[in-house]
């Protein structure tokens, strides 16, 4: 049985989703490396000495505050690259609609003066589904959020993965946005 789901996009184009491995997924958290904490020494009332990574509550000298800020930029950039390699993995293989043959969309946004269309396939195909088939932020929000639930990605999956990937998710929603099960319905 297929578990495949119809969302039609705001600009009404319907857009078939369908599940992506878990192991793609869990393959991509793999393929970065996060930086590691910067870390502390504390030396006990034995002598012995134990090292404690920092958190934003330990930092107390400006050598602690600027590795604690460097640290952030490294991780926030690398959860970055991995939102972005998730994005283009979940679009280009979970929404099934095929890109034209032909070439008249980009013969069309190129008579809107919209000249840097990618060449390279993959890139190409997600540019087209973000500017032919979903029309605005939220369109790609839900769709990636359903296509990650069709996924069923495992528990352990989702909190290494899904965590950042949610909460950057949630970062870019706006208000207002409907409830994306109630515009879903599955295929038969």
């Amino acid at each position: 049985m297929l578990r495949n789901i119809e969302y039609i996009s705001s600009i009404g184009v319907t857009v078939i989703l369908r599940p992506v491995s878990p192991e793609l997924i869990s393959g991509l958290v793999r393929s970065v490396k996060f930086p590691d904490k910067p870390t502390y020494v504390v030396t006990l009332a034995t002598g012995e000495t134990e090292v404690h990574e920092h958190d934003a509550t330990t930092l107390e000298t400006d050598e602690d505050k600027k590795a604690w800020a460097e640290y952030q930029a490294a991780n926030q950039a690398v959860e970055n690259e991995l939102f972005a390699r998730q994005c283009n993995v979940l679009l280009n293989r979970g929404v099934v609609n095929q890109m034209p043959q032909d070439d008249e969309w980009t013969k069309r946004q190129n008579d809107e003066g919209i000249t840097d269309i990618p060449t390279e396939p993959r890139a190409k195909r997600l540019y087209w589904i973000l500017t032919e088939l979903l029309g605005d932020e939220n369109d790609t929000i839900i769709c990636i959020t359903q296509i990650r639930k069709l996924s069923v990605l495992s528990p352990e999956v989702l909190a290494k993965a899904g965590e950042l990937f949610l909460r950057q998710l949630a970062g870019n929603t706006t208000v207002g946005v409907a409830d994306p099960v109630e515009q879903l319905e599955p295929l038969g």
